[in-house]
């Protein structure tokens, strides 16, 4: 059975709020006010926490979400009715994804070969990363830079939101410049001011 909130809504512009890593809900709350300028928020279930917890995170993050995915678990986002899914590389492929979930599919592509081969399956949006260098890729990917992001943007007929190293208000005008349909960010959700100027420099970037 396929099942999503809104499955023809559309995918949010401007700037993305990633949850990872929360362990309550008076976390999760806390969380959704200091992220409370983003356009959208992506919630990925940390793998160290009880699932009763992460769900219950999960539920409180809905009531506050302009709009809301999940990664990589279908049930999650099912039981919670997000708006969208969000598959990995390592995940299912697309197609038998599709088969489960009739919403707003997005997929954490690697390369332009990754990006096209899932927009061909049916994907409706995808992740390019890394754009500039970030922690947890060091070692792992290299980033794409401001170039990598216009090619995925030209050779690849769906929106792609620029993640990866994101952590200024500059940062987020250029990867509007070069045409990305929404940026994504982690450790700037958490930081108010930071979030509130990134969204002002997305509106000014977009505005002309």
């Amino acid at each position: 059975m396929s099942a999503a909130r809104h499955p023809l809504v559309e995918i949010p512009r401007g700037v993305w709020a990633i949850a990872s890593g929360l362990s309550s809900v008076d976390e999760t709350l806390l969380w959704a006010d200091r992220a409370h300028t983003a356009q959208a928020f992506s919630f990925r279930v940390p793998q160290v926490i009880s699932p009763r917890i992460s769900l219950s995170c999960l539920h409180a993050l809905r009531e506050r979400a302009p709009w809301l995915a999940v990664h990589a678990h279908f049930s999650w986002a099912a039981l919670v009715d997000a708006d969208a899914l969000i598959s990995n590389s390592r995940g299912l492929p697309v197609p038998e994804v599709k088969t489960l979930w009739n919403g707003q599919l997005g997929v954490s592509a690697h390369s332009l070969r990754e990006a096209q081969g899932a927009c061909t399956a049916g994907a409706t949006f995808s992740f390019a990363s890394p754009i500039w260098q970030t922690p947890s890729k060091v070692g792992i990917l290299a980033p794409v830079g401001l170039d990598g992001l216009r090619k995925r943007i030209e050779q690849v007929a769906m929106p792609a939101v620029a993640l990866g190293g994101i952590t200024t208000p500059e940062q987020v005008a250029q990867c509007a410049e070069t045409g990305a349909h929404a940026v994504a960010v982690l450790r700037a959700a958490r930081e108010p001011k930071l979030l509130g100027e990134m969204a002002q420099a997305w509106r000014e970037a977009t505005s002309s």
